[in-house]
């Protein structure tokens, strides 16, 4: 099976925006099976996932404490049943902290900015079968934060 790529932005520690990509293989047909990706009897690969955009305002954590992001996180990715096959973390000066979780369904990242107690989210999960809504629904109850925009797209 050939590997799929995710490209994730990242905020440097200027203006500028780098991108990279992580390429990584699905771990076997089970884990397509339970993704809702392919479906048992059928040679159809099925190109389909959910992704998640979030910006807080007003949030009521340290958003400068990458030790709590990463368990709150964590949380966060676990409530929506997906699984964390590896992360990376890039802090930024004077403050600011950048997450990416590797997902064995995708990808999570956070990008903080705690000199306005603000933040930007993303999840993004292969097939149908998660109920992607807890990761928000996690960080909202954990962060309280005082504003909160939400994008929810399926995509195929």
């Amino acid at each position: 099976m050939e590997p799929l790529t995710v490209t994730l932005a990242a905020r440097t520690p200027r203006k500028g925006v780098r991108c990279s990509a992580v390429s990584y293989q699905v771990q076997s047909f089970e884990s397509l099976l339970k993704s809702g990706m392919a479906e048992t009897g059928s040679t159809d690969f099925r190109f389909i996932g959910k992704h998640l955009m979030l910006s807080f305002q007003g949030c009521k954590v340290d958003l400068d404490d990458a030790v709590t992001l990463k368990r709150d996180m964590t949380m966060a990715i676990e409530a929506v049943g997906a699984s964390i096959i590896g992360e990376a973390e890039s802090r930024f000066n004077p403050h600011g902290v950048s997450i990416v979780f590797l997902l064995s369904e995708s990808h999570a990242s956070i990008h903080t900015y705690p000199e306005h107690k603000a933040c930007f989210l993303d999840i993004f999960t292969c097939g149908r079968t998660m109920r992607i809504e807890a990761f928000s629904e996690t960080l909202r109850r954990l962060w309280q934060p005082d504003r909160v925009s939400v994008e929810l797209k399926d995509r195929e």
